[in-house]
């Protein structure tokens, strides 16, 4: 079964892993079946980069992105 949620589409038997950016390099987030991700200790207007990418069965998807975002 396939939704569309904020403009990607996730097939629910997929697993998103989210990665944010930080000084140290790619640091991973954990794994969610959810289509948003809230990822705590970021500072306020510090901008940070994104990627995720869908755990298939079998293997990982590419990762997709990155994308920046200026926390609010």
């Amino acid at each position: 079964m396939k939704n569309q949620t904020d403009g990607y589409q996730q097939d629910s038997l997929n697993f998103r892993k989210c990665l944010f950016f930080f000084l140290s390099g790619w640091i991973s987030a954990l794994s969610t079946t959810e289509a948003t991700t809230t990822i705590s200790g970021l500072e306020s207007g510090k901008r940070y980069w994104f990627r995720h990418r869908s755990i298939l069965p079998g293997s990982p998807a590419p990762y997709d992105g990155p994308i920046d975002l200026i926390v609010q």
